[in-house]
């Protein structure tokens, strides 16, 4: 046991005192930096939400468009069609004027 009592008494606690407070201070300064990237993270996963939903939108409003369109092209086939009809049965000779007539 006096083996044990000499070690306490030349062992150095005031050493020991400031690399604690040295870690101690180097854990406070990580905390401080792992809130703030949570923060920057929080941030930005708000403004990834915001961005898949105006993507979102913007994929229904081209979705919305190219229905318009299909519809669009369904009705000039349809006309072109139904000239194409009436041009075949249009007797021959006839001419189709364009145009008001002054």
């Amino acid at each position: 046991m006096a083996t044990a009592s000499a070690q306490d008494s030349n062992f150095d606690f005031p050493r020991l005192e400031r690399a604690v407070e040295s870690l101690l201070a180097a854990h406070e300064q990580l905390r401080g930096e792992n809130d703030a990237l949570r923060a920057e993270l929080a941030a930005r996963d708000e403004r990834v939400g915001d961005l898949e939903s105006a993507l979102r939108d913007q994929q229904q409003r081209r979705a919305d468009a190219i229905v318009r369109i299909d519809a669009l092209v369904e009705q000039l086939v349809e006309l072109d069609a139904r000239l194409e009809r009436a041009e075949e049965t249009r007797p021959a000779g006839a001419e189709v004027s364009v145009g008001a007539a002054t």
